[in-house]
């Protein structure tokens, strides 16, 4: 049995789905191969389309962009036409799709899945042809549904965040059946638990103080900084941990500050699930796999810095079902840390809340579907092949 797992390195959540997902099936005895899509077709597409992404999170002119990405974004989703009525998409993915396919004939994959909506509209190009058969499943790794995943009609599964966004699929004329609703696949590290004190301990901390933890996500978006001044002028005593990612230029600006209260500072660590133990409060990017990370730990969240579009619409669904309080104009971020850390129950209540949106197991069991799924294709064409009734 063979599986390709297509990702697209648009930051590095998609990519780490794939991860995710390839050493689950390994575990499981199934042979798998992980393909970055943008840089297969060509290294410089993938520098492109990665460098536009990081633009949009770091730019110091960000506050300007982002206002015209709101409004791009609002026009995009009114004005999407769904794939499988848009002649001129099918046309452009053409070329792509027609490289990917000897990629396919070569690996002869028994089932394909993808971490990324535009490796689903190329593989959905494909199967439209007849070019392969192969079970496909997307992975929607976000809590809420672009349009792009309305009318791919040859992908047979959607695997989404929630069941909470089965609406939303719903009304973009997604059939239930083709939902599951298992949760983004994360690091099956994020199903462990420390103790709070042990994990203090573990990382050095004071074990009796209040503990944040500040994500800046994978490229550690450019105003930690202030973030860090603002939570030193508090008139409460707490300590902090601050992942910068692979920002190196503001780890090192970060330690060079003179903060009253402590800041511990990281760059890139694999500690992330025992950091999220150790924490009362987590200040994050509302990327959804940050999100299904933080809720497969159930730690209360703040959410900060959205890149416009689809994070806008994560946090609004975090805020909605009271999973996480939001930062905004008349809302920021000094009130909201205060408010989960002096008001009583407050955090309590969300991290209750929390338990029904978890899915720490969300890889487990997505990779247990697969193994079911290919099976059960090999075992019909086995039974075509043989000329039997299926």
């Amino acid at each position: 049995m063979k599986v390709l797992i297509i990702t697209a390195t648009i930051g590095q959540g998609h990519n780490a789905v794939a991860r995710s997902i390839a050493n689950g099936l390994r575990e499981r005895g199934v042979s798998c191969k992980v393909l970055d899509m943008y840089r297969y077709f060509s290294p410089a597409l993938q520098k492109i389309v990665q460098g536009g992404y990081l633009i949009s999170i770091k730019s110091v002119a960000a506050i300007h962009a982002r206002k015209i990405g709101e409004k791009y974004y609002d026009a995009m989703e009114k004005g999407y036409k769904p794939l499988n009525e848009h002649t001129f998409a099918r046309i452009k993915n053409m070329p792509f799709a027609i490289q990917l396919k000897k990629y396919l004939d070569e690996y002869q994959p028994d089932l394909i899945v993808c971490t990324q909506v535009y490796c689903v509209h190329i593989i959905d190009t494909i199967k439209s042809k007849g070019w392969t058969d192969v079970p496909v499943i997307g992975i929607d790794t976000d809590f809420t549904v672009q349009a792009h995943w309305q009318g791919n009609d040859y992908i047979d599964y959607i695997v989404t965040a929630s069941k909470g966004l089965t609406g939303q699929f719903l009304i973009k004329q997604v059939p239930k059946e083709r939902l599951l609703p298992f949760g983004i696949p994360i690091s099956p590290k994020f199903c462990e638990k420390t103790e709070k004190r042990q994990a203090r301990e573990l990382l050095c901390l004071d074990p009796e103080k209040k503990t944040i933890l500040i994500m800046g996500g994978s490229m550690g978006y450019g105003g930690i900084d202030k973030t860090l001044l603002e939570l030193d002028s508090l008139p409460f005593d707490f300590q902090a941990m601050v992942v910068c990612g692979s920002n190196l230029r503001m780890r090192e600006k970060l330690k060079k500050l003179e903060t009253q209260k402590r800041f511990d500072i990281y760059g890139f660590s694999y500690n992330i699930p025992l950091m999220m133990d150790a924490a009362d409060v987590m200040i994050t990017k509302p990327g959804g796999i940050s999100l299904s990370e933080g809720l497969a730990k159930r730690v209360p969240m703040i959410l900060d810095n959205a890149i416009p579009g689809m994070e806008d619409r994560n946090s609004s669904f975090m805020v909605g079902y009271g999973l996480a309080l939001a930062v905004s104009k008349i809302y920021p971020l000094t009130q909201a840390v205060s408010d989960l850390l002096t008001q009583e129950g407050l955090a309590e209540r969300m991290s209750e809340n929390q338990k029904e949106f978890a899915h720490p197991d969300s890889t487990a069991v997505l990779c247990d579907f697969i193994v079911k799924q290919a099976g059960a294709a090999k075992a019909e064409e086995t039974l075509c092949a043989a000329g039997q009734p299926v």
